[in-house]
């Protein structure tokens, strides 16, 4: 059974044209089916990636996902389309984040609307790894806390040594949104 990476995906900047694209990309098989239930493997990749597999699941190619999305397998739904241009997504994968993809979506909404740029916390469901991701239109960033700075047996307890290692993925998602509006301000004033 592989280890189960939770990626908490916030796509900023949203406008009409990205919900719709986001819609698209997690539409539900049939008309009938909850639009916030999860969307498999195939169907995500197939979204971003012009229909590489049409025949479905049987076109699956392990490697070919590795390779380019960051992990074997991943699934996942919108949970919230918000008022304020943000869009959220629970993406579960095998083993590895997603980053690869979460890049390739980047580039797609960005062709849509060019100031779109999406937040990545992601951490492994046995606390081996966790981190945060950015990525916008030519743009990526990625960085890993140092796991082994933590307790990781209290986090199962909650309270203080959990807390202030959510508050430390969140300061280091806002610093990668930091040098991200930096690097858009140098390249400005290029």
């Amino acid at each position: 059974m592989a280890n189960t990476v939770f990626n908490y995906i916030i796509i900023n900047n949203a406008d009409d044209g990205v919900v719709e694209k986001i819609k698209e990309i997690f539409k539900p098989k049939t008309e009938s089916d909850n639009p916030f239930e999860t969307t498999s493997t195939v169907q995500l990749v197939n979204a971003l990636f012009d229909n590489i597999w049409p025949n479905g699941g049987s076109d699956y190619d392990r490697y070919w996902v590795e390779n380019r999305c960051g992990a074997k397998w991943f699934n996942g739904c919108v949970s919230d389309y918000g008022d304020d241009g943000t869009i959220t997504i629970h993406i579960d994968s095998a083993w590895d984040p997603i980053m690869g993809w979460v890049e390739k979506l980047a580039e797609v909404l960005s062709d849509i609307k060019p100031d779109v740029w999406i937040q990545n916390k992601f951490e492994d469901g046995g606390y081996t790894f966790a981190g945060v991701q950015l990525a916008a239109r030519g743009y990526s960033s990625d960085e890993y806390i140092n796991i082994e700075d933590w307790d990781v047996s209290k986090f199962l307890e909650g309270g203080d040594e959990y807390e202030s290692y959510c508050n430390e993925l969140s300061n280091m998602m806002d610093e990668e949104v930091d040098v991200y509006f930096e690097h858009l301000k140098n390249m400005e004033n290029e």
